[in-house]
């Protein structure tokens, strides 16, 4: 069943043949998220993969053909789960780049910790201000490295 097709959870429970509470209990252990943002994660996901793959649909098709009834409700989920808006997604990927705006008390030095603990990893080099990971994207694996600064982070396939 197309993400796309389903408006909210309790169609997805209609569809599905579940009582709303069985879908959020499902949902929850399974997913460790609550129906209604599993759905909005995945129509996010979609939309990206879709601005990716269909350069020549509008965000507007893109928006539509993922599900949301209005470009608003659809720029608003977009930004919260992918960090853009989605111009500016679909913009960066074309420029190689685009930055990032992280909340004021993101720890961005524990984060580099973290991904720079094993100096030798094949899939995360830290040096500096700068993280280099290796991720599979809907484009296929990429070198991502991401630059920080005090006001976010820049990231660039």
């Amino acid at each position: 069943m197309p993400v796309a097709e389903v408006p909210g959870a309790h169609d997805l429970a209609q569809r599905l043949g579940v009582g709303r509470g069985a879908l959020h209990r499902l949902c929850r252990d399974h997913l460790q998220r609550p129906p209604a943002a599993w759905l909005a994660r995945e129509r996010v996901h979609l939309a990206a993969r879709r601005l990716l793959a269909e350069p020549d649909t509008s965000v507007a098709g893109v928006a539509f053909e993922a599900g949301y009834g209005s470009l608003s409700a659809f720029g608003a989920q977009f930004r919260r789960g992918m960090g853009v808006s989605p111009q500016a997604f679909r913009q960066g990927l074309a420029q190689g780049s685009w930055t990032l705006a992280l909340p004021g008390d993101f720890r961005a030095l524990e984060v580099r910790r973290d991904l720079g603990r094993d100096p030798r990893s094949p899939t995360a080099q830290v040096q500096g201000q700068r993280v280099t990971l290796g991720w599979r994207l809907p484009s296929g694996p990429r070198r991502v490295t991401l630059t920080f600064s005090g006001e976010g982070a820049a990231p660039s396939p």
